[in-house]
Formats: C-alpha cells, structure tokens, sequence
C-alpha cells in the first residue's frame, strides 16, 4: 500500500513537468516561428539636412533582432528535450520501482498464504486428534461400564460308544452391566485328517463368520455380572437321542484318532450395541482332559 501511495505521488510530479515541458515547447515554437517571419534589419531611417543640401546619411543599420531570436528558441527546445528526456528516465525508473514492489507485495502475499495453508492444515490435524482422542476417551468409558460375556470352561462326560456326547459349559459377565444373551452351540467329531488337512479349520471358520454376522436376539435371558469365582452353567448333549447328526462316542474317540469340538455362539445386548462372542474347545483322549477342555488355536472371537 505505501508503495502505491508512493507511486501516485511521483506520477503526478512527473506529469506536472511534464506539462511545464510542453508549455515551454508550446512557448518556443511560437516564438520561432515569429522570429523567422521578421524582417533580418529594421528600415534605414534618411535624414535631410537644414540647409537643404540633398545629402544623404549613410544608413545605420540595428542589431539584427531574429538571429538572437532563432538561438534563444533553439537554447529553450534543447532544454525542453533534456527534459523530457529525463521525464522518460524517471517514468522508467519509477516503472521498475513499482514493478519491484508488485512483486515484493505478491512474495509477500504469496508467503503468508502459504503460512495460512500450513496453520489450517495443523488446526484441521489438531481437531482431527482432539476428535479422536474424545472417542478413544469415550468408548474406554463404555467399555469399562458394558457387559463382557464369554467363556471360562468346558468339560465333557466320557461315555460308552454309542451314546450322545454331553458335557458343560461355563460362561461369565465380567462387565458391570446386566446383559440380555442368547447363546448357540453344538457338538461336532473330526477325524484326525480332517483335523490336519484343515478341513475342520474351515468349517470352524464358517460357524464363526455366522456367528459375526447376526443381528438379533430371540430370548429374554439375561446373565447378570459374576464376580470371583461364580459362573454361569450350560449344559450340553441331555435329553437327545442318537440319531443322525447328534454326536455320540466311538471307539475312534477313545483312541484319539477323532477329535471332538464343542462349539458355540453368544449374542449379546449392553449399552444398546449389540455383541458378539465365540468359541471353540476340542477333546482329543491321551491329549485333553475330558474336565478341561483344550481351547482351539481357530473359532474364538470376541467384540
């Protein structure tokens, strides 16, 4: 802004030499062309004598007005030339010096641009981790207030070939808030290939993602929160038949060539959000107790 100031300031002088110039130019021309209309020498001026006598006087002649004239018209054209001239110089020189300013005003916009974009940037990042930081907050306070339910144990009961596998499962509520469950599982023999080859892996797999994936709770039961060593008790493989598809003991089982999987799903409702918990527990003879269940490396998940 002084720059402009400046700027206008210079101009207007410029402009009102300028004007003088022209004024003086303006001035010389008519006086030149005056001059050069003039007579070189004024009239000779013949006097007669008193006595008559028809003598003449030699004719004086006066100093020759245009020849001064015509040099003081070029003395004031030559001084008008130098300046404009110098007019022309100072125009130049002021057009640098208000190009250098433009361009120290850009840099200097440009930077604090650029200053602006990098403060922006950082509120924006600021607020982003202040965001954050209130989330992180938030759901460390839900989770220390919801429902955790899940599993503790499982065992089963050894039996004669040929009868249904049953057994027990224990599950807890660790949070501190009451939870409305449903829960789900079931009893499944893998022969030890199958075990191996992942084959059973797979199919483990495939009941956890089904688990993952449900949305709803059918029943009204609710397992309120446990402490110290309470737990709650669900027991598996009573009041069912052999028939196809119930697992039942074989000689398979005792011999540890087949393995035995108590697998299950647990649907859980706190602070509104629905939950979800699975798990996998396998019994193979000579490896496992049948009291305490060995825990699968695959199908167990808990949110």
């Amino acid at each position: 802004m002084r720059g402009d100031s400046f700027r206008r300031r210079l101009e207007r002088q410029l402009r009102g030499i300028r004007n003088q110039i022209a004024a003086q130019e303006n001035e010389a021309a008519a006086q030149h062309e005056q001059d050069r209309h003039s007579p070189p020498f004024v009239n000779r001026i013949v006097s007669t004598p008193a006595n008559g006598a028809g003598s003449s006087e030699a004719p004086q002649a006066d100093k020759p007005k245009g020849e001064a004239g015509h040099t003081a018209s070029e003395t004031a054209l030559v001084r008008a030339t130098q300046r404009l001239r110098d007019f022309t110089l100072a125009l130049v020189l002021v057009s640098l010096i208000s190009a250098v300013i433009s361009y120290l005003q850009w840099q200097e916009i440009h930077d604090g641009s650029a200053d602006t974009h990098v403060l922006a940037q950082a509120a924006e990042n600021q607020a982003k981790a202040v965001t954050a930081n209130a989330k992180t907050a938030q759901d460390a306070l839900v989770n220390s207030q919801r429902s955790w339910v899940g599993t503790t144990d499982a065992s089963v009961i050894v039996g004669n070939p040929g009868s249904i596998i049953s057994g027990n499962i224990l599950y807890v509520n660790s949070g501190r808030e009451p939870a409305r469950v449903e829960m789900m599982h079931g009893e499944f023999v893998y022969s030890a290939d199958n075990w191996d080859n992942g084959n059973a892996v797979a199919d483990i797999s495939r009941n956890e993602a089904a688990c993952r994936q449900k949305s709803t709770i059918s029943v009204n039961r609710y397992a309120w929160p446990t402490t110290g060593f309470n737990a709650y008790s669900l027991r598996f493989g009573t009041g069912k038949i052999p028939q196809f598809g119930v697992a039942v003991w074989n000689d398979d089982i005792a011999a540890g060539r087949s393995i035995v999987t108590v697998q299950g799903c647990i649907t859980y409702e706190t602070v509104k959000t629905l939950h979800h918990t699975t798990f996998c527990y396998y019994f193979k003879a000579k490896d496992t107790e049948p009291i305490h269940l060995g825990i699968c490396d695959f199908g167990n998940y808990a949110d």
